[in-house]
């Protein structure tokens, strides 16, 4: 890899000097033939191109192929993924190959040309290159003999270089052709792969701006075009060359490891505690989890709430925000089917203090349920209290492991004026549904027999 970047690099600098001499008047070099001179070579440009985009997609494959861990490489079609790999490795092939050619062909007539700057006269004037680049002018001063010398050496390296990209795509090649090869990497290897991925793209990206900055050598450069020519040349040269079949080893289907029993909480699982101050304190705990059919659970939540002062607060609400990091079921999936306590007569089986305080369960959206508490001026002043330890229940419907954050607000009155402190769950554990013996095989292991049959939680970080 560490020659490829020559080949973008040294292309710019021979048409950095070259390029301005279009249009400078210089009688040694007439305009007409040193744009057909240069013709050849901005076509090996085109070919490195191609073939550099090709090689990123060789790359991309082959990350896809050699992850290990993403969710998306595992539902890949990694059969199919190989023989693209395959064909894109033989047309990025093919280009390198045309690239090194043809900047061979356009070695000797442009070594030629440059060479007449010179001639007899070593110790003529400098030459003065003015370029604007990136909105940007730019004006430099090199002697004759410099500046020939310094076009010859970087169409030496194109030719060199180019070459080093041919070597790359035999690689590749090779690698897909043996049969002791593997596609099972270490984790820190598969990083690699990802990151030849972004070379070989940022060296087309290099070319592209080539494209741009030298706009009379080639046709105006846009993005779409650029990727449809590549489609086309990708049909016409698969038409004409055999691909070879890829003979390496496709790794096994991605496997979830078997959950440990030091990845799961038992239930119930203390969700979280929060101590504002010494008059105040918020506990919320996942007290059970019951599978009511196959895609609803129903969860219910243990709740201390102590507010602090009596007299200022107005109420709290508690509300319930469900997601899930299961790309297969997206969030918007996730349903609350059903709530309870929903009025003040059902409250009071949910809690063991006196209360008589009012209810109400809102839904702002199908993936978040709230329930607030609140307090009429005349219950304030007859000191009616709010529960101070109390159970809320949800049934959710959702298709893959879901997580449920909380947040408990509390409203105060102070001097008559409406004020609210919000506090949240800190952790959002997963909340993973396993089968009952009943229900099929079970995922779960002698030492898991002490956890809930039916569900655990497992913390992850938010």
């Amino acid at each position: 890899m560490n020659d490829l970047d020559v080949v973008p690099a040294a292309v710019n600098e021979v048409l950095k000097h070259l390029y301005p001499l279009l249009t400078a008047n210089i009688p040694e070099v007439p305009e007409r033939e040193l744009r057909a001179r240069l013709s050849p070579f901005v076509q090996a440009a085109c070919f490195s191109h191609k073939a550099f985009i090709y090689g990123g997609s060789v790359a991309s494959d082959l990350y896809d192929l050699v992850d290990s861990d993403r969710y998306l490489a595992s539902i890949m079609n990694k059969p199919q993924l190989l023989i693209d790999a395959s064909k894109s490795v033989s047309v990025g092939y093919d280009n390198s190959l045309d690239s090194r050619t043809s900047f061979q062909e356009a070695r000797g007539p442009l070594g030629e040309l440059v060479s007449r700057l010179v001639g007899g006269n070593s110790n003529g004037p400098d030459i003065v290159i003015e370029l604007w680049k990136a909105d940007r002018f730019n004006r430099t001063h090199i002697s004759r003999p410099n500046f020939v010398s310094h076009v010859i050496h970087n169409l030496d390296e194109c030719i060199r270089a180019s070459g080093a990209l041919v070597a790359w795509f035999e690689r590749c090649r090779s690698f897909l052709q043996d049969e002791t090869s593997s596609l099972s990497l270490p984790r820190e290897r598969e990083c690699l792969v990802n990151g030849v991925k972004r070379t070989m793209f940022s060296y087309a990206h290099n070319f592209t701006r080539i494209f741009r900055d030298y706009p009379l050598l080639s046709k105006p450069y846009n993005e779409d075009d650029i990727w449809e020519e590549i489609a086309l040349d990708r049909k016409d040269r698969l038409s004409g060359i055999e691909v070879p079949v890829p003979k390496v080893p496709i790794p096994p289907p991605f496997k979830k490891p078997p959950r440990r029993q030091e990845d799961v909480s038992k239930i119930p699982h203390k969700y979280f505690t929060i101590k504002p101050d010494d008059k105040q304190s918020y506990k919320a705990t996942l007290s059970s989890i019951d599978i009511v059919s196959p895609n609803v659970s129903r969860l219910t939540f243990s709740f201390e709430v102590v507010t602090g002062s009596t007299f200022i607060t107005s109420g709290f609400s508690i509300g319930f925000r469900f997601e899930t990091r299961d790309l297969r079921h997206p969030t918007s999936l996730i349903q609350v089917v059903g709530t309870a306590p929903n009025t003040i007569p059902e409250l009071k089986e949910f809690t063991a203090d006196e209360c008589d305080i009012g209810i109400q369960v809102t839904f702002p959206e199908p993936q978040v349920v709230e329930w607030h508490f609140r307090r009429h001026l005349r219950q304030v002043l007859t000191g009616t209290r709010f529960p101070t330890t109390f159970n809320l229940s949800l049934s959710v419907q959702h298709e893959g492991d879901i997580t449920a954050r909380i947040s408990i607000t509390v409203f105060r009155r102070p001097f008559f004026i409406t004020t609210k402190t919000c506090h949240n769950s800190t952790y959002t554990p997963t909340i993973i549904k396993i089968q009952k013996d009943s229900e099929g095989p079970s995922n779960t292991s002698p030492a898991d027999h002490d956890v809930d049959s039916r569900a655990v939680a497992r913390l992850i970080s938010s």
